[in-house]
């Protein structure tokens, strides 16, 4: 596959600055020398920015030398919120955050491979045997041009779409507790249940009888979610904040109380509930993995219970966007 070759203009993207720098020319030629390796790999077809992908490892490499930058900040906000500077990989004591590292490079190539998009695809195998020889002949070139990269006067933007979804806070607790003031129909809805906060219905007649019965809701079509009336599956969530539903999402909760449970459908289709947006609320997807109630959920490769479980939020933060944190986003915008 032939991929364009690297003009300054495109290198000085992520560099506001009026006028170009006397080492643009050496990360403009190094980005050029990476080219023949994406050109000969199967996996550059899979990549939607592959015209762009020599300039990911061509940033990475001007921020190690100048340990600042784009990618020094995606590894500190990971590390604040994860305790390790990377998702998917084991590092060991060789891993040095100010220079070039293989686990970075392998996650680069994922970040690549998984697009955020409408129709978002089943995020890559962090682990897959090519994405692994590509990341090591991509290091090679790194290691041995490493030493010879002049330092900068500037320090790159956020070029890793990864960073903002990192700024927001840490999801929150959902427990409730028996001292907090909560809203009536959280009240009504735990005295129903047992003080159990999930309550689970295979049909919309269940639903609407617990809303009728439980909840005291009007008995009348137009108070009742009737736009739910064909769906199924349903999951009902009272929190400290107040209640929630979700549809079809009811054979993904491994409950002892939940009848609709399915693990066969838990591992073949669960996994869309952290990188659909508008799937499952993030409330209850938090509240889910913090209680071990999608133990089943994986994805369809090799050890991908382990890589979907240890880093759930991470994947949930990148692919569902503003639904991750509706308010943070909003006054983001203001």
């Amino acid at each position: 596959m032939k991929l364009q070759k690297i003009y300054r203009q495109l290198w000085m993207e992520v560099h506001p600055r009026p006028q170009s720098a006397d080492t643009d020319q050496w990360y403009v030629d190094f980005a050029n020398r990476l080219l023949p390796l994406f050109e000969k790999s199967e996996l550059t077809g899979q990549m939607i920015h592959k015209n762009r992908a020599v300039l990911y490892f061509t940033w990475y490499l001007e921020d190690c030398v100048n340990n600042s930058g784009g990618w020094n900040k995606f590894i500190r906000l990971h590390k604040r919120l994860y305790g390790r500077f990377l998702p998917f990989y084991t590092l060991t004591g060789a891993y040095a955050d100010d220079e070039i590292n293989f686990e970075d490079v392998s996650f680069l190539l994922w970040s690549l491979l998984s697009p955020v998009t409408d129709d978002s695809p089943v995020p890559w195998n962090p682990m897959d045997k090519s994405l692994l020889r590509l990341a090591t002949d991509i290091y090679a070139l790194l290691e041995a041009h490493f030493e010879q990269a002049p330092l900068t006067d500037d320090e790159s933007m956020d070029w890793l779409p990864e960073i903002r979804a990192l700024l927001p806070p840490p999801g929150p607790v959902l427990d409730i507790f028996p001292e907090m003031e909560l809203p009536h129909d959280v009240t009504k809805f735990l005295n129903a249940t047992q003080g159990k906060q999930l309550v689970y219905f295979e049909d919309y007649a269940g639903l609407r009888r617990f809303c009728v019965d439980a909840l005291e809701w009007a008995d009348e079509d137009d108070s009742l979610m009737p736009e739910l009336a064909d769906e199924e599956n349903f999951v009902f969530f009272a929190n400290p904040k107040g209640i929630l539903l979700a549809p079809n999402i009811g054979a993904c909760f491994g409950d002892e109380r939940n009848s609709p449970y399915k693990p066969g459908s838990a591992a073949q289709e669960g996994a869309e509930l952290l990188y659909v947006p508008g799937l499952c609320p993030i409330d209850l997807l938090h509240y889910a993995m913090q209680h071990d109630l999608l133990s089943e959920v994986t994805f369809p490769f090799e050890d991908g219970r382990r890589v979907l479980h240890e880093n759930w939020d991470f994947i949930a933060r990148r692919y569902l966007g503003k639904y991750y944190n509706e308010d943070f986003y909003e006054e983001e915008r203001k």
